[in-house]
């Protein structure tokens, strides 16, 4: 069942802002990546390996049949590596973790459960019950993004109000 129908059935009024990120997977500060690894347990070796993996990246850009000079790649996760996914993912769930782990900014879900955001890939979506949370929940993954080297598009960043007929805006 859908976070749209289980909220309709409760009438529980509720908030979806729909967070946006620019050029997410190559913003990422890979200090704050080593850092995240190391805070999820994963062994010193590994991440070493990693960070070898990541050392020295260059890059070059092939432009109608020319190549460009190559250039070194300082931020970010590798494009189209098997583990890059994995490791963005990383930090996205680190974030939404230390966004809500001192809230109480949940929807009701089913009688007995909860859900604090919805998360795919670079997609989030933070789910509220009223509009202070909401807004605390905002300035918390905004401050959390930016230490990580993420930027949030306010562009293409929405909020999607249900069951209320008042007009309240973020900021």
């Amino acid at each position: 069942m859908a976070v749209l129908d289980v909220n309709w059935i409760f009438r529980n009024l509720h908030y979806q802002n729909f967070i946006d990120y620019e050029k997410a997977f190559d913003s990422i500060h890979r200090d704050s990546l080593w850092e995240i690894m190391r805070q999820y347990g994963i062994p010193g070796k590994i991440i070493n390996i990693v960070k070898i993996m990541y050392s020295d990246s260059v890059c070059a850009v092939l432009d109608d049949g020319e190549v460009t000079e190559w250039f070194q790649v300082k931020t970010g996760v590798k494009q189209g590596c098997v583990m890059s996914g994995f490791l963005f993912l990383l930090v996205i769930d680190w974030m939404m973790r230390e966004t809500t782990k001192d809230n109480n900014t949940w929807i009701r879900w089913q009688m007995t459960s909860k859900l604090e955001d919805l998360d795919f890939a670079d997609d989030v979506a933070l789910l509220s019950s009223s509009h202070s949370q909401m807004q605390k929940k905002t300035n918390s993954i905004t401050g959390l993004a930016s230490r990580v080297g993420l930027k949030v598009n306010k562009k293409k960043t929405k909020i999607m109000r249900m069951n209320n007929k008042k007009r309240m805006q973020l900021k």
